[in-house]
């Protein structure tokens, strides 16, 4: 009998967790469109978000290693996205640093209050700043979050362990 309940309420989380909105939060594309983090999901491929600035000298550094693993990844296991906190103000600074990244590092770009938000409503901790790194699974769910930059072989390492 507990085992039977406990099958009953492990199905009944899984299915509060994939049925679970992921959130409308409209951010920008680099484009001036509006456009959410939900709409890079697809159901079968996991999602790396990376929060960024141009004005964080470790994100200099360390956005051409996740543009790189953008692009490695584009048809396979995850996408790579970037979500900068520069907001209407800092766009154009934005912009530059993308334009020297490449086309394959997609990224939206939001006030950081509204970023902040984002963070706080999935990782149910404050926004500590830039770089910070987001892994959703393929339901949508965050699974790994982390302030601070985080090595492109411990993403890929970390997502093909859980996807097997």
């Amino acid at each position: 009998m507990r085992s039977i309940l406990a099958v009953v309420v492990c199905t009944a989380l899984l299915v509060f967790c994939s049925a679970r909105s992921f959130g409308q939060q409209t951010f920008g594309d680099f484009e001036g469109q509006p456009a959410t983090i939900e709409e890079f999901f697809d159901g079968e491929r996991w999602l790396v978000v990376v929060i960024w600035s141009f004005m964080c000298p470790i994100c200099q550094k360390e956005l051409p290693a996740y543009a790189d693993l953008a692009r490695r990844q584009k048809s396979r296991s995850f996408t790579v996205i970037g979500l900068s906190i520069d907001g209407h103000v800092g766009f154009g600074d934005a912009w530059a640093l993308l334009e020297e990244l490449g086309n394959d590092f997609e990224s939206l770009i939001g006030e950081v209050d509204e970023v902040a938000e984002f963070v706080l409503l999935h990782s149910r901790q404050p926004f500590q700043g830039t770089p910070s790194i987001m892994i959703f699974n393929p339901s949508g769910i965050l699974v790994a979050f982390q302030a601070g930059p985080v090595p492109v072989d411990s993403i890929e390492a970390f997502i093909a362990q859980r996807s097997n």
